[in-house]
């Protein structure tokens, strides 16, 4: 059974290599772009919330680190990340590769609309 995580540290703890390098580049980047975001672990992924709203969870694999929005973004990001996209939702970023920041940065930015909108 996998290790059931408490606190971001520990997740990104359980990773070596480029695989945590990369984790912890998305971390501060996630961070620097939600300032005020919670940090949780839910699904025992590190996610994001702002005002109790789902932007963004991300977890690392052996060859990837997944970002998933929880739900199907617009046709405009996926279109922008496409050679990225997995599947509707998901976005994988190469674990030999540098982090796209840009499309990251679109990611949160297509959350925070998508929330602004439902509410």
């Amino acid at each position: 059974m996998a290790a059931e995580f408490q606190t971001i540290d520990e997740y990104i703890d359980s990773f070596s290599g480029d695989t945590k390098a990369r984790l912890i580049e998305i971390r501060y980047l996630i961070r620097a772009l939600l300032p005020k975001a919670e940090e949780r672990i839910s699904y025992n992924m590190p996610a994001y919330f702002v005002d109790d709203s789902l932007v963004v969870y991300f977890a690392g694999f052996k060859n990837h680190i997944g970002m998933y929005p929880g739900r199907t973004l617009s046709e405009q990001y996926n279109a922008m990340a496409a050679p990225y996209a997995h599947g509707k939702s998901t976005t994988r970023f190469a674990v030999d590769q540098p982090i796209p920041k840009e499309i990251i940065q679109a990611f949160i930015a297509t959350r925070l609309s998508e929330l602004a909108h439902d509410a």
